[in-house]
């Protein structure tokens, strides 16, 4: 008996990204586009002895369920006009998070008021725009996530067996210097990354791994024609494309825009997740800073 992922209430979907160009407000920058993705994994509790996870735990325990992410590989390759190029590649798994209460999952939840999303609705109701991580308390009856009086439930928990899925938006948007400080322009630009993504549940002793999505990547590249009168707060003339596709991808083709159908599967999905360490962002900006990079 225990908590279950419901793969046929999971979901994978590529969406159209929020950031359409390459050269956007912000003073000296490109920025590479890339799709936005959602993931949403269906759970559950099971009382069949002989499937899910946590069994049935004399007094209720404290876990944690959501979506953890990592970065499996990531190439980037920047060519100004003057011949320079920066290039780098990272073959190592990192956590990609960007939550502060409750790494290393992907974020934190994200709660707005209803008005912000429909200006129709009160300010005094709130939604719930994503829920990357639950924090429930699990029995040997279900879980929930508050207490209740024994009188109420035995358990001493609310068991409600909800929320029944966690779910995570991201949309990668690194960007770098559209003109070097000696005044040398970009003209060409390719970034590739691959994830992996699971459904994990932390409990007082364990971390179990009940599902996963991937490998598979997101590819964006552009080419600019910059002019030698061209001011530094325009854009010049460009091309570009971003595609989303299954499996590690290690080169650029530009002639594809589709993205690809991604499959989502029980279990841990072979090697397990990194759950320490710098993020995919931290090492990201590191590699900006050091090649003077960063916008400005």
């Amino acid at each position: 008996m225990g908590l279950v992922v419901d793969l046929p209430g999971s979901s994978f979907s590529f969406n159209n990204p929020k950031q359409d160009d390459v050269f956007g407000a912000v003073l000296n920058m490109f920025v590479c586009v890339m799709h936005e993705f959602e993931i949403v994994f269906g759970l559950g509790f099971d009382p069949d002895p002989r499937k899910g996870v946590g069994g049935s735990p004399a007094q209720p325990e404290s876990w944690d369920i959501g979506i953890v992410q990592n970065v499996i590989f990531e190439r980037m390759n920047f060519v100004y006009d003057n011949g320079t190029t920066f290039t780098a590649d990272f073959p190592n798994p990192v956590l990609d998070s960007v939550a502060t209460l409750n790494p290393p999952f992907y974020d934190d939840p994200v709660i707005v008021p209803a008005c912000k999303l429909d200006p129709m609705l009160p300010c005094t109701k709130y939604v719930s725009v994503s829920e990357p991580v639950l924090n429930v308390f699990y029995t040997s009856r279900g879980y929930g996530e508050l207490l209740a009086p024994t009188s109420v439930d035995p358990t001493g928990v609310a068991v409600t067996n909800s929320p029944n899925s966690v779910n995570m938006l991201d949309e990668p948007s690194f960007g770098a210097r559209k003109m070097l400080k000696n005044g040398a322009w970009i003209t060409d630009a390719e970034h590739i990354i691959a994830f992996q993504t699971w459904l994990v549940a932390k409990t007082p002793s364990k971390v179990h791994l009940l599902a996963y999505v991937g490998p598979f990547s997101l590819v964006f590249w552009m080419s600019a024609q910059p002019s030698p009168d061209l001011l530094s707060i325009g854009a010049p003339p460009n091309q570009f494309g971003f595609y989303g596709t299954d499996g590690i991808v290690k080169k650029v083709n530009r002639s594809s825009s589709s993205s690809a159908t991604i499959a989502m599967h029980s279990g841990a999905g072979g090697k397990g997740p990194v759950l320490v360490g710098p993020t995919a962002n931290e090492r990201g900006r590191n590699w900006l800073r050091t090649n003077n990079l960063l916008p400005s």
